[in-house]
């Protein structure tokens, strides 16, 4: 049963859609409750970039072999439901799940038709009591993994062949990459796909490494500052600042860009609603979230905001 159009899905979409299925981030990842899979996949799909880059030919079986098995389990895991509001309800929620989710978004987002999972997913979002706005969204996709992609698209093959030098001569960095790495601006131009996997490549090494998560970007700021340096045009210059701005921002680009969860008191309070209707603009037209408005909660109600807030993504 084929989910995708394998046989005219571009290179570059899959080296895409592998680098957005992951969170390579280690801080980001809640190792106490995570299965073995949902640990060493960043670095599985790290070794398959890897190995494109290592490769005289530079050919990308590897990656697709990687991406079919990651959307072949997707489709054949058995689908676990328990009653809603049990305890049971909550640990039922798999890592599968939250990972069949972020396939959907992530093809929705690379413009990949998926098929043959709508029915799974269907089952996902009622057990996960998702509504039809998350899941038109792409918010199972990590905020830091759509940033990256941004800022590889804006980067030319030379700038990152470039970076990649400028890696392999940091002291501190050269002992997260590979022993020897390097690919020349002209390879990456002439084969498609090449640019894209050897930014990847950078980025999920530096993360697993511990040199790159969410908050701290200092590491890939300073590479990319020496690239401006040496940039050749006012255009090349400006995007690369726009990239370094962007790196010290809130990751947006998500679809919503997060959650407001607001609690307020109405009763007695004749401004109340006036209060309410400025968050929901501020936060919900102005910024893109989802603005959640809960009026004059108990300690139950808080207590159940809480455990849904904590079970899943969103």
């Amino acid at each position: 049963m084929e989910v995708l159009p394998w046989h005219t899905l571009s290179i570059v979409a899959q080296v895409k859609l592998l680098f957005l299925l992951d969170i390579g981030d280690v801080t980001s990842q809640d190792i106490d409750n995570c299965d073995n899979l949902h640990v060493l996949a960043p670095e599985e799909a790290r070794d398959a970039f890897l190995s494109v880059l290592q490769d005289r030919h530079h050919r990308f079986e590897r990656v697709a072999a990687v991406v079919q098995g990651r959307v072949k389990h997707l489709l054949e895991y058995p689908f676990i439901s328990v009653a809603a509001g049990t305890e049971g309800a909550d640990l039922s929620v798999r890592r599968d799940d939250e990972d069949l989710l972020t396939l959907v978004h992530a093809c929705r987002f690379l413009h990949i038709e998926c098929r043959h999972l709508r029915e799974k997913t269907k089952k996902v979002q009622e057990k996960l009591d998702l509504d039809d706005e998350e899941m038109e969204g792409n918010s199972f996709i990590y905020a830091e993994n759509l940033r990256m992609l941004r800022i590889c698209d804006g980067l030319t093959a030379q700038q990152v062949a470039q970076l990649v030098s400028l890696t392999v001569e940091d002291k501190t960095l050269r002992e997260c990459v590979a022993t020897g790495l390097e690919v020349s601006a002209a390879a990456m131009e002439h084969t498609e796909g090449l640019k894209e996997v050897s930014f990847f490549y950078l980025i999920r090494s530096l993360e697993l490494g511990n040199k790159l998560n969410r908050i701290y970007t200092n590491k890939l700021e300073v590479l990319l500052q020496q690239l401006r340096a040496q940039a050749a045009s006012e255009a090349e210059r400006r995007m690369l600042s726009e990239a370094i701005t962007s790196l010290s921002d809130y990751p947006g680009g998500g679809r919503p860009a997060g959650y407001c969860m607001v609690f307020c008191v109405t009763r007695g309070r004749k401004g109340a609603q006036a209060e309410i209707d400025k968050v929901k603009h501020v936060f919900g037209k102005s910024l893109g979230y989802n603005v959640n408005i809960v009026e004059n909660p108990d300690r139950e109600m808080l207590q159940e905001c809480l455990r849904n807030a904590t079970k899943t993504q969103v």
